[in-house]
């Protein structure tokens, strides 16, 4: 298959890597993988060594009128199969660019429950815009939590676990000492981006529960 990925590499990487360590595995697969992301991004050279076309391309915004047309031009002189469109901003730009070109499958990503609402008119322009195929959601409940939302493509919301590779984290311990955690100390860790959807606040919560 022909495949289009729309998305921000332009991260750390251990941010980036399981997302982008799928399209690495579908190029490996013999599948044609087009990357359009930021070129001075730090995995690009990676996507390059294993045969993936990266096109130094993002959008400005989330309804980017130079993508769209870029976009365009683009499905008109290759054949795609199916288009990737892995964040909002992408998401929109790749939803109006594929409108007329009816053999590409659209497949948009989400990654968090809630924010996608049937009378929030942006909502239109991600998710529950027309074009959109298939969504591909993290985990099980953020696809119960969108089925609720979408209006006409229930059975093609599903879920797509992202993979981890556990050599990824084969790394050095951190000193206890240095953070002043005792060595017997019972430790648990929470790695996640800062926002209320997280739920980091009632992780803090219930570990009240553990004292004792």
């Amino acid at each position: 298959m022909n495949i289009l990925v729309l998305s921000s590499y332009n991260d750390a990487w251990n941010s980036v890597r399981p997302e982008a360590e799928i399209f690495i595995a579908l190029a490996k697969a013999g599948h044609n993988v087009t990357i359009l992301t930021q070129e001075d991004a730090a995995y690009v050279q990676r996507f390059k060594a294993n045969d993936i076309t990266v096109i130094d391309h993002y959008p400005k915004r989330k309804i980017c009128l130079k993508t769209i047309k870029y976009l365009r031009a683009l499905f008109a002189k290759q054949p795609i199969d199916i288009v990737y469109a892995m964040n909002s901003r992408t998401i929109a730009n790749a939803a109006f660019a594929c409108i007329g070109f009816d053999s590409i499958k659209l497949v948009t990503y989400r990654g968090t429950v809630g924010g996608v609402y049937r009378l929030d008119p942006s909502a239109y322009l991600t998710h529950l815009h027309p074009r959109v195929d298939g969504i591909a959601c993290v985990s099980n409940a953020v696809e119960k939590d969108l089925k609720t939302r979408v209006w006409r493509i229930k059975d093609k919301v599903t879920t797509v676990y992202k993979g981890h590779d556990i050599a990824w984290y084969q790394t050095k311990p951190a000193c206890r000492e240095r953070l002043h955690i005792p060595e017997d100390a019972f430790c648990v860790i929470c790695i996640a981006n800062a926002r209320p959807s997280k739920g980091v606040a009632y992780l803090l919560e219930s570990a009240k529960q553990l004292r004792g």
